[in-house]
């Protein structure tokens, strides 16, 4: 018992004493830089706005407009089909509309002239509802031939194939007297204004992107990059684990055409990590995690704060997390200190 009392009062002498003496510590001030590191892919320039262009229908080309590189308007006619097929739709359709507009007069009359004669009792009821069912016929008739009619007069329209916008033909698909199937491209046009980079770059990196981020595109054979913002990102790998991404030209799109070699230059964060020797961190239980000790000059006083440590070498240690500008680290003895312990840097001394 005597002994128990004696090694008891041994430990808890020194303690006051340790806890309000200042602890001499050796620090480092830490201090970030922002590093980035540039990724260059190469990729091709296309129109922001690009459409391939086809028929709605079938038939043979009577003209063809335009040529590639011809600038365009808005509805600018392109190409027209042969519309003689599409007229004698168009004048059979209406044909047969006349024919049932007829057939609904008569069958009207008549079951007009029935239901007076049901109403005197001249007529059984089955003949006026003979007549009645014959009408609702020839109304749905007239019905039918009317949508007949409007698709053949849509058909005869679309035997015109118009400029959806202003722009410039970038490809030609088709001759005069070429049969078209509906649906068939036969021309491609880019639109006037704002040009786009397309590239695929690694899958690997696609985190570190987001649209709206800013970039830059250097051109085929120019002097100077240029500024452009990412538009599209892909949400599938394709071939040799890439995504395609895409970024709008801010400015240059007067300095290059559709389908140009350029490269997408991406900004990349670098590896940003604070070198420490191995007695600043305190090993934890969680892996690639410690602790270092922060000191406050004013209360001088040292704080424990967990750190993310990676890439560790017999000489040193790397944090990459944990630590914020200015932070003024103890170096030296981190293993010996506690949360909350007084402490003055060696220089104060």
């Amino acid at each position: 018992m005597g002994l128990a009392i004696i090694l008891g009062g041994c430990r808890e002498d020194p303690e006051p004493e340790q806890m309000t003496t200042p602890r001499p510590v050796l620090t480092r001030t830490i201090q970030f830089t922002e590093a980035h590191q540039e990724r260059i892919f190469a990729g091709r320039l296309r129109a922001e706005r690009r459409s391939e262009l086809a028929f709605n229908v079938g038939g043979t080309v009577a003209s063809v407009a335009v040529d590639v590189g011809s600038l365009v308007d808005e509805n600018e006619l392109l190409i027209r089909l042969d519309e003689t097929p599409f007229r004698l739709r168009v004048d059979r359709a209406r044909a047969a509309l006349e024919r049932a507009e007829a057939d609904l007069d008569e069958r009207q009359y008549r079951a007009s002239v029935q239901r007076e004669l049901s109403a005197s009792g001249w007529t059984p009821q089955t003949a006026l509802h003979t007549a009645e069912t014959a009408l609702n016929a020839a109304e749905a008739a007239v019905g039918e031939a009317r949508a007949a009619l409007r698709l053949a007069e849509r058909d005869l329209a679309n035997a015109g194939l118009r400029a959806p916008y202003p722009g410039r033909i970038a490809q030609r698909l088709v001759e005069p007297e070429a049969e078209v199937m509906p649906a068939q491209t036969v021309l491609i046009i880019d639109g006037v204004g704002d040009l786009e980079i397309v590239a695929s770059v690694p899958a690997s990196i696609v985190g570190h992107l987001e649209i709206g981020h800013a970039v830059t595109a250097q051109l085929g054979g120019g002097p100077q990059a240029i500024p452009a913002i990412l538009s599209q990102i892909g949400n599938r790998e394709g071939a040799g684990l890439t995504v395609e991404v895409v970024a709008i030209l801010l400015e240059g799109s007067q300095q290059a055409r559709p389908g140009a070699v350029a490269e997408l230059i991406l900004p990349m964060p670098a590896f940003n990590g604070i070198t420490m020797p191995p007695g600043a961190v305190v090993p934890s239980d969680q892996p690639e995690r410690g602790y270092v000790f922060v000191l406050d000059r004013e209360k001088q006083i040292v704080t424990r704060r967990m750190v993310t440590v990676r890439g560790g070498r017999s000489q040193s240690l790397l944090i990459t997390e944990g630590l914020e500008a200015d932070d003024e680290v103890v170096t030296a003895g981190a293993s010996f200190l506690t949360d909350g312990q007084p402490a003055i840097p060696l220089d104060a001394r």
